[in-house]
């Protein structure tokens, strides 16, 4: 098998479990994304949070109203630049993003351990760090 052809079959396969853990998803692609930004990152303004997710900050403004209404993030004045204000995640979307990642990977070990044997389970937590090397 070429490299080519692993790369289409693990591509596929990626993908595949990306759309089964994503059915029982708390969370909203576009909320999952914001907090996850505000979570790996921290604080960040309204427009370096669009750049990251590659929209026009215009395209951000409802979701973050909404975010902020459920309070899931804040929002403060930059004491750098008075003229920006800052989002953070709140303890309570700390707390959604926990609990959402909780839930996705207790259904995925819940299926390793209803379908691979030990040995299986080993050589994905292997392939695990080799993805997370892929991607560094």
């Amino acid at each position: 098998m070429s490299t080519l052809d692993t790369a289409t079959q693990l591509r596929r396969s990626v993908t595949r479990l990306m759309r089964r853990m994503r059915r029982d998803r708390n969370l909203g692609p576009g909320r999952l994304s914001v907090l996850g930004h505000l979570f790996r990152t921290g604080s960040m303004t309204p427009g370096a949070l669009a750049q990251e997710e590659g929209v026009q900050p215009q395209s951000l403004t409802r979701l973050l109203a909404d975010i902020e209404a459920e309070g899931l993030a804040s929002r403060r004045r930059d004491e750098r630049d008075g003229r920006q204000s800052l989002l953070e995640l709140t303890e309570t979307g700390h707390a959604l993003l926990a609990e959402d990642g909780a839930a996705r990977s207790a259904w995925l070990a819940e299926a390793m351990d209803a379908k691979l044997s030990p040995t299986e389970q080993e050589l994905l937590r292997l392939a695990a760090q080799l993805i997370d090397r892929l991607t560094e």
